[in-house]
């Protein structure tokens, strides 16, 4: 685990994977008090990384591996 309390499982040019650690919010909830959060710590390491959630791992046999990208700034 990093200083940021991150632990990366892996890394590559299109994609990062953590282990999140059990309490720790996904994405921020509602209220300051809810503003410490997976996605958070990993953009302030990662500041161009855009979130995506609701993976398992490992993927279910029936799960359709599916590709996506950055959406472009208008």
């Amino acid at each position: 685990m990093d200083d940021h309390g991150l632990n990366l499982l892996h890394a590559d040019e299109a994609m990062l994977v953590f282990d999140k650690p059990s309490g720790l919010l996904s994405v921020p909830g509602r209220g300051p008090d809810k503003q410490d959060c997976l996605s958070a710590r990993a953009q302030a390491v990662w500041p161009d990384a855009w979130w995506c959630t609701g993976w398992t791992w490992p993927p279910p046999a029936s799960w359709s591996w599916r590709a996506a990208s950055k959406p472009s700034a208008p």
